[in-house]
């Protein structure tokens, strides 16, 4: 039996927007998941809706420089034209990820607020609110 309905209801164009957003977070992963040599995709694999934290804007600027590992700290000797900072203690470049992740200097101060590998598992499964306090108290919030 093969029914075709026809109706004269008229459906709001809004009704179409969730099935559109799809279909481009769709498209933008896809294209993302081409990507190589991309800083930003060894943090953030997959691309998603933003997470609503409750953060003050300079929470939320201190967290985007550090998941993108740029930042005064950083990378102010190039606008300086200096040498590039270096950690004493570990004898390598200071990057965003060597204070996040390795530096043995703050280690013990890093265990209180996560016990994470990579900068990957740092953004994806610690709190904000513990990457902002420890940033704090090693003394590089307001340096980041």
């Amino acid at each position: 039996m093969n029914i075709n309905v026809c109706t004269d209801i008229k459906v709001p164009y809004t009704d179409f927007y969730h099935t559109i957003r799809d279909y481009q977070r769709q498209k933008w992963q896809e294209k993302w998941n081409q990507q190589q040599y991309n800083k930003l995709k060894e943090i953030k694999p997959n691309i998603g809706k933003k997470s609503h934290h409750r953060l003050t804007r300079r929470d939320e600027v201190v967290l985007h420089r550090c998941r993108i590992g740029h930042s005064h700290l950083t990378h102010a000797y190039l606008l300086k034209n200096e040498d590039m900072p270096f950690c004493i203690p570990c004898d390598c470049p200071i990057t965003i990820r060597h204070i996040l992740v390795d530096c043995i200097d703050v280690k013990d101060i890093r265990k209180k607020y996560c016990k994470i590998k990579t900068l990957e598992e740092l953004f994806r499964c610690v709190p904000y609110a513990n990457i902002i306090n420890f940033l704090k108290e090693i003394h590089l919030y307001y340096k980041i």
